[in-house]
């Protein structure tokens, strides 16, 4: 079953005039409020026939991508050289400084401050009710000083403190999402901060943060994928072995897809972000919002989280995204 598209919201991002190709550079935007499981809608098979239970996992350094006779198993190949990196005290380098973030009375925000406001605002947009309930008040003020000023630990110069707070409201919606509740400890904000990417050296989630990785996630977003392209990851439309490096692009693609990360602001290409957002726009698109199938008819802009982790998968996983715009029916 197939539904037609649900609203939510979004706290500025790139905006695309329909009547025009004028284009306003803002925040990234904020997802929907759709939460959680849905079983309404659950599609239990793609046209390309990938069966429900796709698990995508690790694969040895030297493994190839294999389709078995009891399902797709969807290994991740091995990181490229760019992604090998120290790990400190059991996380990435990048984020090993990050630490749980001070309340804002802590940093001296007052309660007047239109910056308490503006981050309680965006808390209160992306937290579900449900979610916020269940939350201790530490984490609750944790997760809004986070939106405002980011984590502690880090200077001014930090990717997860250079993007503005809606981007950070951004990246704690898709901690939810994905997780199921609010940042618990240090970890969990190491992690969120990790989803801030730089695309030429991304953090591989799956491998440095295996703890927050969702299997039961990944293969909604591989269906996605396989519905927009038409053929597996790893393979051409003959079902034919891509190369290494084609086959890697389509994993990060699934990535992008599942985790939904944001780009450090140093590492934007907003001229193939637009020609994404401008493709995105005229198509007509059937994807995986949770469980339940989606379709985003044409004429229509990127709307929610899900909506905008298609446009950076993309702007910036390497598949070739645009091509396939052009090209399908």
């Amino acid at each position: 079953m197939i539904h037609t598209r649900e609203y939510g919201f979004f706290a500025g991002g790139l905006v695309i005039g329909i009547s025009a190709i004028a284009i306003v550079l803002l925040q990234t935007p904020i997802g929907a409020s759709v939460y959680g499981v849905r079983s309404a809608g659950t599609d239990a098979s793609d046209d390309i026939g990938v069966p429900a239970a796709v698990v995508v996992q690790e694969a040895p350094a030297a493994a190839p991508t294999d389709v078995q006779p009891d399902g797709l198993i969807a290994e991740t190949p091995a990181p490229r050289a760019e992604d090998a990196r120290r790990v400190v005290g059991g996380v990435p380098e990048q984020v090993a400084k990050v630490s749980w973030p001070s309340s804002l009375d802590a940093r001296n925000v007052t309660a007047a401050s239109p910056l308490r406001t503006t981050a309680t605002n965006l808390f209160a947009r992306v937290v579900p009710d449900a979610i916020a309930r269940g939350a201790s008040d530490a984490e609750e003020r944790a997760a809004i000083a986070f939106i405002a000023l980011g984590p502690d630990g880090v200077d001014d110069r930090d990717p997860c403190v250079t993007i503005g707070a809606g981007e950070r409201a951004a990246l704690l919606d898709a901690y939810v999402r994905t997780q199921g509740a609010l940042p618990e400890q240090t970890t969990d904000y190491q992690f969120t901060c990790s989803l801030v990417t730089n695309p030429d050296a991304p953090i591989d989630i799956t491998k440095q943060f295996p703890d927050h990785r969702r299997i039961d996630l990944e293969p909604l977003a591989l269906r996605t994928f396989t519905r927009f392209f038409g053929r597996l990851p790893s393979q051409n439309a003959s079902g034919e072995p891509l190369s290494q490096v084609l086959a890697d692009r389509d994993w990060w693609a699934i990535k992008y897809l599942t985790y939904f990360p944001v780009l450090a602001s140093s590492r934007r290409n907003l001229d193939r972000e637009r020609a994404c957002i401008t493709a995105f726009t005229d198509a007509s698109l059937q994807s995986y919002h949770g469980e339940t199938l989606v379709l985003k008819p044409a004429g229509e802009q990127p709307d929610d989280l899900w909506d905008w982790s298609f446009v950076r998968a993309c702007a910036y996983s390497g598949a070739p995204f645009l091509e396939r715009f052009r090209t399908r029916p």
